[in-house]
């Protein structure tokens, strides 16, 4: 007979890692096979598994009495799933619109100068300057976000945001300015 998933989740909560793995053996394809769905990535549904397994081990207590720990799984599989996919939309927006400041701001590539220096010339900033384009760029937030964080103007923030990318152009030097662009500092994907 059978363990049943209720009876695996009490074992996982005494201290039975074991039956945690059985959990994983069990579940884990059908997990895969509806985040893969949902996001047809393949690379994504293996992370929407491990999500939602590390979930389902920190609400392990709470689960053990569920009636459907597999009916569970799925829903939060499904949710975390279109999370998930809503982010990487959301990225990808995010990565065009950095594309479209680089080509309003100047060179439509980014060629950095050498590794770090781009970094060390935004450690030059003055802070204000400095924390408007970490904020912006590194952190992804746009100028409202900025502006309440920073408790200023939007206006405010957008000059500290353009005063600073154009201080990093001189910063960086002609050579490494003709190649730099906002979208430098938004990094690999």
């Amino acid at each position: 007979m059978m363990t049943s998933d209720q009876e695996l989740l009490r074992a996982y909560v005494t201290g039975a890692h074991g039956a945690f793995r059985d959990l994983v053996e069990r579940h884990a394809g059908m997990i895969y096979g509806a985040a893969w769905r949902v996001t047809g990535d393949r690379t994504m549904a293996e992370e929407v598994v491990q999500d939602v397994f590390c979930l389902l081990a920190r609400k392990s207590a709470a689960l053990s009495g569920h009636p459907s720990v597999a009916g569970w799984l799925h829903r939060t599989a499904i949710n975390t799933a279109r999370s998930q996919r809503r982010a990487q939309v959301s990225h990808e927006q995010k990565l065009a619109r950095f594309a479209s400041e680089s080509r309003e701001s100047g060179p439509e590539e980014c060629h950095p100068a050498g590794d770090g220096e781009i970094d060390s010339a935004i450690d030059r900033l003055p802070l204000d300057e400095r924390e408007a384009v970490v904020l912006r760029f590194y952190q992804d937030q746009d100028y409202a976000q900025i502006s309440s964080h920073l408790g200023v103007s939007e206006m405010a923030v957008r000059k500290r945001v353009s005063r600073g990318l154009q201080r990093l152009q001189r910063i960086l030097g002609p050579s490494a300015a003709a190649g730099f662009s906002p979208a430098c500092l938004a990094g690999p994907a």
